[in-house]
């Protein structure tokens, strides 16, 4: 599984859980700003990288509106991006609900909620493989 962190700080706890998964072959780190002017954003860097590496997962670990805003914009541009979204509000559950986002975690985040939410999207990546292969398949 290929992941990126989209973090605005360093997030030591965080990477360190990610990492002892053992199965991330892709690990980025970006700081995510709102899209402004005609320069290219962190989203819009954030965004060829995924493209280039072909990630599966990202990680918003940000609070408020402005994680609510990271993930709607990931979300806009890569629709089959799985996104987990880790704030201090709970109050957003229903947003992440609408965007359909796979992962919602309230801080403070134990390592076992993290690990499981990640394994949850492992699964639904291991779920969307084998409906590609069935469909390549079939033909």
């Amino acid at each position: 599984m290929q992941l990126a962190l989209c973090s605005e700080t360093n997030l030591a706890e965080i990477e360190k859980v990610l990492q002892s998964l053992g199965e991330l072959t892709v690990y980025i780190s970006i700081p995510p700003k709102p899209p402004r002017g005609p320069e290219p954003s962190d989203y819009q860097l954030l965004c060829s990288i995924i493209d280039g590496k072909k990630v599966d997962l990202v990680v918003v670990p940000i609070d408020g509106a402005r994680g609510l805003n990271s993930c709607n914009h990931i979300r806009g541009l890569h629709k089959d991006l799985l996104i987990i979204w880790i704030t201090e509000q709970e109050e957003f559950i229903k947003a992440s609900e609408r965007m359909s986002i796979e992962g919602f975690l309230v801080k403070p985040v134990t390592d076992e909620e993290l690990i499981n939410c990640v394994e949850h999207c492992k699964n639904i990546i291991q779920q969307r493989s084998t409906i590609i292969k069935q469909n390549t398949q079939s033909f």
